[in-house]
């Protein structure tokens, strides 16, 4: 998941969101636009799935 870029642009992913989506087994990049380094607890849930999704392609592998 990637919240906000190198130049610090909200909601459009830098080259380090990326290049890990890429780098993790299973996982894809999920932008939160408008969210920067605080995680607001409304999003939880959608971290928590994402990750419980990621987990389960990356098993499947």
């Amino acid at each position: 998941m990637s919240t906000r870029s190198k130049s610090g642009s909200p909601g459009s992913p830098g080259p380090a969101g990326r290049a890990t989506a890429r780098a993790v087994n299973g996982a894809r990049l999920v932008a939160l636009p408008g969210v920067g380094h605080d995680l607001p607890a409304a999003l939880w849930p959608t971290v928590a799935r994402e990750v419980r999704e990621t987990a389960t392609r990356s098993a499947q592998r």
